[in-house]
């Protein structure tokens, strides 16, 4: 006769944790879209254009490029390159430095600044996803529903809503 693991959860627990991953994931694809809004009007209210933006993020993932290399990252010449690293140094963006073994040479460095101003556009939003719930205790995700819903209406208490008004326009 085979006797039931008594660690082994019963059925209704089984169902219960199910519940509680799917509300959880509920709630903070509720979250998600709530952001959404913020993440949009950070983007449409930068001053940064996209080769810019693209700029600071290759300089971000690989720091210390020369001007030919962030040139032959984003697939223009040097020269539009150049232009690109002007504005973003005027803005504090970057700053760029001698290299310490070829004096020639010039690195690029994005300033505290820049990552704020990225940070801002591209704020990460990774959450966990079931795999990850289900690794959770019942007792744990009986705990963490109440939690995503306050950072839900936390984040719908923060949440503005721009209007064509609120936009910034082309000159």
């Amino acid at each position: 006769m085979i006797t039931p693991d008594p660690a082994a959860p019963s059925v209704d627990d089984a169902e219960r944790r199910e519940s509680l991953v799917r509300e959880y994931l509920d709630v903070q694809e509720a979250v998600r879209d709530t952001l959404v809004t913020q993440r949009l009007t950070s983007l449409v209210s930068t001053r940064l254009t996209v080769q810019q933006l693209r700029a600071i993020a290759v300089l971000m993932l690989d720091e210390g490029l020369s001007a030919h290399q962030l040139a032959k990252a984003l697939g223009v010449s040097p020269a539009t390159v150049s232009g690109i690293l002007d504005r973003l140094e005027a803005g504090g963006l970057v700053r760029r430095r001698t290299d310490e073994k070829d004096g020639r040479v010039r690195r690029i460095a994005v300033t505290d600044q820049g990552v704020t101003a990225v940070r801002r556009i591209v704020a990460d939003d990774t959450a966990p996803g079931p795999e990850t719930l289900h690794q959770l205790s019942t007792e744990d995700l009986e705990r963490s529903i109440p939690f995503a819903i306050s950072m839900l209406r936390a984040a719908q208490a923060n949440a503005t809503v721009a209007s064509a008004e609120d936009l910034p326009r082309s000159e």
